[in-house]
């Protein structure tokens, strides 16, 4: 056997070392920011097979033993799916009266950010409204939400703060409620009556004040003020005139009240309307004339305008045309005596003697069946300024005859004249035609005739549903008799009680009890009238309470009552009820089988899925609101949010934003924001923005400007 040189073997070490060196491996890999080596390796190179082992850096979990080898100068991983992932940090946890929703990282795992918000008419009284995901658990408390307070108010000078509960001087105001105010006497309110809480904790609108009721003296077209002051207080009077040729409207004295001058002051002209003159005419004919406008006035022939100026004109003045115009007859022309006629001589030279002058007389008598008011068959009448004095006229005559089964109270006479009167009286068991027995003589004879009628009676009857409340069995004709209805019954007027006449063909109008309806008793509805019995045909509006609804889901119905006393249809209120949700990739709590108004639900959205929409809804008298969220994998982001006039964006605006990214609005200088600073971006539109209006602060008094 041959022996290997020192030299071969030399060349063999020297060939297995660099072999070997070929194979060796520089540093491990540092791998990601979540994992590390379990020692240090910072001593290269490393011979082929060895192994480094990794660990995970705090926040994170591992899955599986990650090991990593040295094999022909590099490193490879012996199980490659073994890693280090986020450490969960569980649910954030809700809080009462607010929200949350994620606004860093897709999952509650380490690196997370939850953001809370409260509901409207709350708000955040923690430091922090968010929770990040850390390495051991989520960072501080539950942001808390509380409601929305207002600073106290103070009532106005001169006026007093109107509240449903005892006032607490001081005390603070939660969302939602409202004050009242009212003044003083003598005091007026400006501003608004009530001021409300809003969801920002500050009141809607500024208190009102109270200032002292004063009236400034008015301008009055055409008229002027008695002894004006500088100013009048409440209740106190003025008194006004008004120029020649005007008048005051209602009244010439007016007071000072609350909402002005009452009532209002003013002056309206003077104007006549044209006269009406029976017998004549005038001139020139207007519609209306004014104060200082002459008429002329003509008559009829026969007739003349009297005056005591002698003129044949009148004027318009403040109290009408003066002298009233009219034509009168002419005394004294030829008289028209009905049923009756002047002297033969008179009436065939009539020509000649008429007309007659004052003083002068004539004598007339009456045709048969008429006499003159003496009682004289010739009667001598003379021409006065007003006329003929005594009136030429012929009386009927009305005779006493004799009555079938009655007779006059007085007989002394026979024969009665026109306008007189007497009385009769009829025999038992008859009756006259007045109650009174009493007949006027008239030009057409007595009236009314005299006759005796023979008495009716009723008697007493059984209707259905009521009865009679006397006992009598008879009554006479004319007699009033009352009845009553059953319970439940009532007349055909809708009365419990009748009244009916006896009449020559029986009781007028006959006694009727109908069925009636009761006043609907629901606790759950009102209704519109202000009687409890009514009857058939009546009909009856009414309306449900707050969370309920008629049958036909309108806000009033009607109902009528019918024969048989019943309500048709019967008034009814049903729950309201809002729709059944469903809300895909997604829950709700709580769950019920009906939800009724008022009834609040909750919406959360399953991992890897994004909420858009609200986190929760409420059920009201029209449905849900607001609109049921909906969740998705992916929102859509935002480009730059709307611009408003007289406002900017704080803090500026970039290109694009995120599903839930917030910005804030403020205004220029003088103007103020109405609405909402903040809005959202939603799932690719952004909620709608405040706007800015100028902010008009009323003006203090100008002396207070002024340091004297």
């Amino acid at each position: 056997m041959c022996r290997m040189s020192f030299l071969g073997y030399l060349s063999l070490l020297l060939c297995w070392m660099y072999c070997t060196a070929e194979r060796a491996c520089k540093e491990p890999p540092p791998r990601q920011a979540k994992e590390e080596p379990t020692e240090r390796w910072d001593k290269p190179p490393y011979p082929h097979g060895t192994q480094v082992t990794y660990r995970c850096r705090p926040g994170y979990m591992k899955l599986g033993r990650i090991v990593f080898e040295c094999a022909d100068g590099a490193w490879k991983q012996q199980l490659p799916g073994a890693e280090c992932r986020n450490r969960p940090c569980g649910h954030p946890g809700d809080t009462e009266f607010g929200s949350f929703e994620l606004t860093s990282g897709t999952a509650f795992v380490f690196g997370a950010r939850v953001e809370y918000r409260c509901n409207d008419g709350y708000r955040m009284v923690s430091q922090r409204n968010y929770r990040d995901c850390q390495a051991d658990g989520w960072s501080n408390d539950i942001p808390h939400c509380e409601v929305a307070k207002c600073l106290p108010v103070q009532a106005p000078e001169n006026g007093r703060i109107i509240t449903t509960g005892a006032f607490e001087l001081g005390r603070e105001y939660s969302f939602g409620q409202v004050v009242n105010f009212e003044c003083n006497a003598k005091y007026r309110l400006v501003g608004s009556k009530e001021i409300i809480c809003s969801s920002n904790g500050k009141w809607n609108s500024d208190v009102p004040q109270c200032q002292e009721i004063i009236c400034d003296v008015p301008e009055i077209p055409h008229g002027y003020v008695h002894s004006p002051k500088e100013s009048y207080k409440e209740s106190e009077q003025l008194q006004f005139a008004c120029d020649e040729g005007y008048r005051y409207g209602e009244r010439a004295d007016v007071r000072c009240t609350e909402s002005g001058w009452n009532p209002t002051p003013y002056c309206t002209e003077i104007v006549c309307s044209p006269p009406r003159i029976p017998y004549g005419n005038f001139r020139p004919q207007e519609d209306t004339y004014v104060v200082g406008d002459i008429i002329t006035v003509e008559c009829n022939s026969g007739y003349y305008f009297k005056t005591t100026t002698g003129k044949n004109t009148a004027e318009c003045t403040k109290n009408g045309w003066v002298p009233d115009p009219g034509c009168v007859q002419k005394p004294c022309d030829y008289p028209v005596i009905e049923n009756g006629k002047l002297s033969d001589s008179l009436e065939y030279y009539r020509s000649y003697y008429f007309p007659m002058r004052f003083g002068q007389h004539a004598d007339y008598h009456c045709n048969d069946g008429y006499s003159t008011p003496s009682g004289r068959y010739w009667v001598q009448v003379v021409c006065s300024e007003r006329g003929w004095s005594p009136e030429p006229k012929c009386l009927k005559n009305c005779h006493i005859r004799r009555l079938e089964n009655g007779y006059f109270s007085h007989n002394r006479k026979y024969i009665y004249k026109e306008g007189e009167r007497v009385k009769y009286v009829c025999n038992d068991d008859y009756y006259t035609e007045r109650e009174d027995g009493e007949v006027t003589c008239t030009k057409d004879d007595w009236s009314p005739p005299p006759r005796c009628i023979r008495k009716k009676q009723c008697r007493s009857i059984y209707f259905d549903n009521g009865y009679f409340t006397s006992r009598k069995e008879t009554f006479n004709l004319q007699e009033k008799v009352t009845y009553s209805c059953l319970t439940g019954f009532v007349t055909p007027e809708g009365q419990e009680r009748g009244v009916i006449r006896c009449q020559e063909n029986g009781w007028t109008p006959p006694p009727k009890c109908i069925k009636s309806c009761q006043t609907p008793h629901l606790d759950i509805l009102n209704y519109h009238a202000n009687r409890t019995n009514f009857i058939p045909e009546d009909t009856i509006e009414y309306a449900c309470l707050e969370g309920y609804q008629t049958a036909n889901k309108m806000p009033v119905g009607t109902s009528r009552c019918g024969i048989n006393g019943e309500w048709s249809p019967t008034p009814q209120c049903f729950a309201i009820e809002c729709d059944m949700l469903t809300l895909p990739n997604g829950d709700f709590s709580p769950k019920k089988g009906k939800y009724h108004n008022g009834d609040v639900v909750k919406f959360t959205c399953a991992n890897s899925y994004v909420r858009v929409g609200p986190a929760s809804t409420q059920c009201y008298y029209f449905g849900w609101f607001p609109s049921p969220p909906a969740c998705k994998v992916n929102a859509r982001g935002c480009g730059p949010p709307p611009e408003i006039t007289n406002g900017s964006i704080a803090d500026g605006s970039v290109e694009r934003y995120r599903h839930g990214d917030r910005k804030q609005y403020e205004c220029n200088v003088d103007f103020k924001l109405v609405g909402s600073k903040e809005i959202e971006c939603v799932d690719g539109q952004w909620s709608s923005p405040p706007s800015c209006i100028e902010d008009k602060t009323p003006c203090g008094s100008p002396s207070s400007m002024f340091t004297w």
